[in-house]
């Protein structure tokens, strides 16, 4: 991930970056820190409009976004 941001009318926050898989709303999604699991979640919402890096901006279940930092990786379990 290469942002995160919250804002004051979500309770999670926005987390932008690359996709790379299958992410479906509600999919199972795990996050990851040096290549080793340290959370399980879902994907809440996606926004569809992507930036001129190429990244997206996500948001996710209290258990990835409350521990998500900028160069974690989050990974679609559908994929």
């Amino acid at each position: 991930m290469t942002g995160i941001f919250p804002v004051s009318f979500r309770p999670d926050a926005f987390v932008v970056g690359r996709a790379i898989g299958n992410f479906e709303v509600g999919g199972a999604v795990e996050l990851q820190r040096a290549g080793k699991a340290i959370a399980h979640g879902v994907l809440r919402a996606f926004d569809i409009h992507r930036s001129p890096r190429g990244e997206l901006s996500f948001t996710f279940s209290d258990e990835i976004s409350q521990r998500v930092s900028v160069g974690d990786v989050i990974r679609s379990m559908d994929t």
